[in-house]
């Protein structure tokens, strides 16, 4: 996976932009596929927590980490579960924290970033997931 990096601009409308550092080739990241996974703004923003900063959480996450958008996905099977998961804390964590006009963060941030929160998720449940263990007594003090 080549070197990503996403910047973020407000001049004078916002504009994101995807820039793979390999190719020296950027591209525009539109809200319009990530619209098509989940509806939250027709627009991206960040520095606050609302619907245009939720668009493009879901919007890095799909590209950074390849889940694909309704109309291109081969089978139901490969529906974007982890960026849908994942967005609300990606914005409340990263997103709505940026102020200013723009913004940048790589690929490899996202990614990192996730599977930081998967493991910890998956760290967690782990603990909570042993059955607990009853005294064969009820009687029994519990300890």
């Amino acid at each position: 996976m080549s070197n990503v990096i996403y910047q973020g601009r407000r001049v004078p409308s916002v504009v994101v932009l995807v820039l793979d550092e390999a190719t020296k080739k950027a591209r525009m990241l539109s809200p319009g596929p990530s619209r098509s996974v989940q509806d939250h703004s027709v627009s991206f923003e960040w520095g606050y927590q609302g619907s245009g900063p939720s668009q493009l959480a879901l919007a890095l996450l799909l590209d950074a980490i390849g889940e694909t958008p309704i109309e291109q996905r081969p089978s139901p099977e490969t529906a974007p579960v982890l960026a849908q998961r994942w967005q609300t804390q990606f914005k409340n964590d990263h997103i709505s924290n940026w102020g200013g006009d723009t913004w940048m963060i790589s690929r490899a941030e996202v990614v990192g970033w996730l599977r930081a929160v998967v493991a910890q998720a998956h760290t967690k449940r782990t603990q909570y997931d042993m059955e607990p263990q009853f005294p064969k007594d009820p009687n029994a003090p519990v300890k």
